[in-house]
């Protein structure tokens, strides 16, 4: 086949050519005869340069410069109105034979490159690109050669942004009518001008647009009344913060035809272990539900004790006959609404309002570190004709994305509806998972997704229908034959269906401009069998199955396969333990990065009030803390003292006068004492969630070691493991220099001491007590004695009573800090920054 050409009539004028696509393209489009322009009012304005408005008429198709065997198949019409730099796509269409292929995409970057090199005028001054498109509320289908809400979707994928204004647009001929049923949009990444396009814009285009097709003035028309008083209220709305334009909503529905399907909510638990848990045997049965599963995936080495012990919990509601299973709808949103890359776009979905459902709760305790992994469930086992598709999924599995994915869900989470009670995803996990230790918004970790293709006496795996397209069907055998081959064997019809499994691994709503070479990338690491396909990607445990036995067996107890929860369990409370070190390590860091702020910029105001909000923290703890088995002085000369200390330092501060030497030095030791508090309670945390409470690698069999293994690479876990080990050493060596920091204080006051005694040797004190006693007519040695002893006591005092202030406040600093770090860690700024 000939190569693609894209041609601009504006650039090279053919007039042969203009008539074919005329008769060819343009008539087959545009049959209403009131949206129809001749090629003679074209023609001039292709051909003159000085022509208002200019255009721009770009032609796709095979052997265009031949004109024997030329092929039209796509065109592109734009105006340039020179007044407000704007650019009118007044018509875009594709014969029905070449839909499908990309071609409006191919014309409008042939267009926009045209723009950005200067097509109307010195490259960047294009204001906006414009478009004119069908109202889908106000034209039906019937009454259009393409569905209108299909044009949305293009104009959508193309980049196309509405103006909410009441647009009007005027006979473009006499005897021709006006049209009200068009959207005005624009297209912001298009138009690469550096001039802002706002309100004003919007309305010198108008008034020039109007002007052109023979309005003398526009704005004082009743015709157009409506419109520029739209434009004004467009103002104040973006005078208020709001958007300019708003999203356009694309018509989507689901390709996969899934009824076997669950998809699990997994969170950390806030409460305790129960002690029934922790008290319960090894060889006990906790819950016959879970308990042989879990025996038969756990390794020998790791059976008695059991690292972990899963247990069903029964709902808020639940009844004796059913404790495990909730029955409830759910209730599907009508609009998908997402912000990907700082766009916002919107998707209207279309397919099942709802489906039954049963919801299951359970929980995982991990003995070692203390911590449970809660399980909600939602089990769909739908039959008849009743299908779900990736949309219906996304609304779900998009409720456990972090606030910080790249793909934010901003409308569109699907609902519960149980016993007459519609719930949130947080509200069902509050009522039914945290009642007993209540949190605000429980948020997920991740989750698990689950779909299986069963096949039934009459129906094998080459007619079960796993995917429905517009080249066909696709059946459950052909899609895990898709998924296991290169993507260079991959036929059209497949691709729908491997790009919906794709975007329902990694959580995408924005599937349909997923290509091919994106698609290998998203499917590439996924491990994939003849009736099995299982991948991890972030907090995804995506699984596709042909018959699963545990799927129907476990439906109203667990909801899902034990052999999916478990691992990811594990991986989440890895991960839970491994994000609490690495939090403790940033809070460790930036407890130094203040003081070292407030010490080397003494004069920062704001620096100093975050490093004493630190410092009043560690002195309130000392004051209000135990200081048993401190040993040294008693608590009242210990708490006066560094009270007293604490007291001339906030004078100081308040009077914005340097403090003195001793108060700076007790200062200097609070710094101090906070730095190796943190360290020492940093290397005593990571040492015990890093060698006790991480969970090796403890299941038995090949699938479920590979789920632990990949997720713990794919998520990193392995990775930040190694590096908060590396951070131990760092840890070590602080908490080593600190100690040899203390020997050398405790030494050198020894060293100072003897010299006072020295010093008290030496200096001929008996002999100015014997003249004191002389003169006092003392006839005994004891007064003298006790003149000596004083007078001595003063000279250590005087020599040492900095030294010895420290001493009585140098250690209940240290110890508080060590002991008490995580009490003023959380009541300081640090948990905040």
């Amino acid at each position: 086949m000939n190569a693609l050409q894209i041609v601009d009539l504006g650039e090279h004028f053919d007039a042969a050519l203009l008539e074919q696509t005329y008769r060819d393209v343009y008539l087959p489009a545009f049959p209403l005869p009131d949206e129809q322009e001749h090629p003679d009012i074209w023609t001039p304005r292709l051909v003159d340069p000085n022509a208002h408005p200019r255009l721009a008429f770009l032609v796709a198709g095979h052997a265009l410069d031949d004109p024997q065997a030329r092929e039209p198949l796509a065109l592109l019409v734009a105006e340039y109105y020179a007044a407000s730099r704007c650019v009118l796509v007044s018509y875009l269409a594709v014969v029905p034979g070449a839909r499908g292929q990309g071609l409006a995409h191919r014309l409008f970057d042939a267009l926009t490159a045209r723009l950005h090199a200067g097509r109307f005028g010195e490259p960047g001054q294009i204001a906006a690109v414009l478009a004119e498109i069908h109202d889908p509320q106000r034209i039906h289908a019937d009454d259009d050669v393409i569905d209108p809400a299909a044009r949305v979707e293009v104009m959508a994928r193309l980049g196309a942004r509405r103006l909410p204004v009441d647009y009007v647009q005027p006979a473009l001929e006499p005897g021709k009518e006006a049209s009200h049923d068009l959207w005005l949009v624009t297209f912001p990444a298009r138009a690469g001008g550096r001039a802002h396009f706002g309100p004003e814009g919007l309305q010198t285009f108008l008034i020039e647009f109007y002007q052109t097709l023979g309005c003398a003035d526009p704005e004082h028309d009743p015709a157009f009344a409506a419109t520029f008083a739209s434009v004004r209220r467009l103002t104040e709305r973006v005078g208020a913060g709001l958007p300019f334009h708003e999203p356009l909503e694309r018509r989507v529905r689901s390709c996969l035809r899934v009824q076997q399907a669950a998809v699990a909510f997994q969170y950390l638990a806030a409460d305790p272990l129960a002690a029934a848990v922790t008290n319960c045997p090894p060889e006990a049965v906790l819950c016959r539900h879970f308990h042989s599963c879990e025996k038969d995936l756990l390794s020998h080495a790791f059976r008695r004790p059991p690292p972990m012990r899963t247990y069903c919990v029964p709902n808020a509601h639940a009844v004796d006959e059913d404790p495990y299973t909730l029955h409830c709808e759910i209730v599907f949103p009508e609009s998908l609404r997402f912000e990907s890359e700082g766009e916002v776009f919107t998707l209207r979905r279309q397919g099942p309002a709802c489906a039954e459902a049963s919801v299951s709760f359970s929980r995982g305790d991990f003995l070692q570190s203390g911590r449970g992994i809660l399980n909600l469930v939602v089990h769909f086992d739908l039959k008849g004709d009743t299908t779900l598709g990736e949309y219906e999924l996304l609304s779900l599995t998009k409720l456990w994305c972090p606030p910080d994915d790249s793909e934010q869900l901003l409308l569109g989470a699907a609902r519960f509806e149980c016993g007459g009670i519609a719930y949130s995803l947080d509200e069902l996990a509050r009522t039914h998972l945290f009642a007993s230790a209540p949190v605000p918004r429980p948020r997920p970790l991740g989750g698990c997704l689950q779909i299986v293709f069963s096949e039934t006496a009459g129906r094998d795996a080459t007619q079960l229908v796993a995917s429905e397209t517009r080249w066909g069907d696709v059946s459950a055998r052909e899609l895990f034959d898709a998924l296991q081959a290169p993507d260079a064997t991959w036929p059209e019809q497949q691709v729908p269906a491997l790009r919906a499994v794709a975007c329902l691994l990694q959580n995408i709503l924005d599937i349909e401009n997923v290509d091919r070479n994106e698609l290998t990338d998203m499917l590439d690491g996924i491990d994939a069998g003849d009736s099995a396909v299982t991948a991890i990607h972030r907090g995804m445990l995506f699984s596709i199955s042909l018959n699963d036995r545990l799927f129907e067996d476990k439906g109203a107890t667990i909801g899902i396969s034990p052999y999916l929860l478990l691992p990811q369990a594990a991986l989440l409370h890895n991960e839970s333990v491994l994000l609490d070190a690495h939090a403790l390590l940033r809070q460790t860091g930036r407890v130094n990065d203040l003081i070292n702020e407030a010490t080397k910029n003494p004069d920062d105001a704001a620096a100093q009030a975050r490093a004493d909000a630190l410092r009043g923290a560690l002195v309130e703890a000392v004051r209000s803390e135990s200081l048993a088995g401190l040993p040294g002085s008693p608590d009242w000369l210990i708490r006066s003292v560094i009270g007293w200390l604490w007291r001339r330092y906030e004078k100081a501060r308040a009077a914005s006068t340097e403090p003195s030497r001793l108060v700076s030095a007790f200062v200097a030791e609070i710094d101090q004492a906070l730095r190796e508090g943190t360290a020492n309670h940093a290397r005593e945390k990571l040492g015990q969630w890093l060698d006790r409470d991480m969970l090796g690698n403890v299941f038995q069999y090949v699938s479920e070691r590979w789920i632990f293994d990949e997720g713990g690479k794919d998520r990193g876990l392995d990775s930040l493991r190694e590096v908060l080990r590396s951070n131990l050493d760092n840890l070590d060596a602080r908490i080593a220099d600190a100690k040899n920091r203390h020997g050398e204080w405790f030494n050198s006051n020894i060293a100072v001491i003897g010299l006072v005694f020295t010093l008290f040797q030496l200096i001929p004190l008996e002999r100015s007590v014997g003249l004191f006693e002389t003169q006092i007519g003392a006839t005994s040695g004891v007064p003298g004695l006790i003149v000596w002893i004083g007078t001595g006591t003063a000279l250590m005092l005087t020599l040492l009573w900095r030294r010895m202030l420290a001493l009585v406040y140098m250690r209940a600093l240290g110890h508080v800090a060590r002991t008490s770090a995580a009490t003023w860690l959380n009541a300081s700024t640090v948990a905040r920054t």
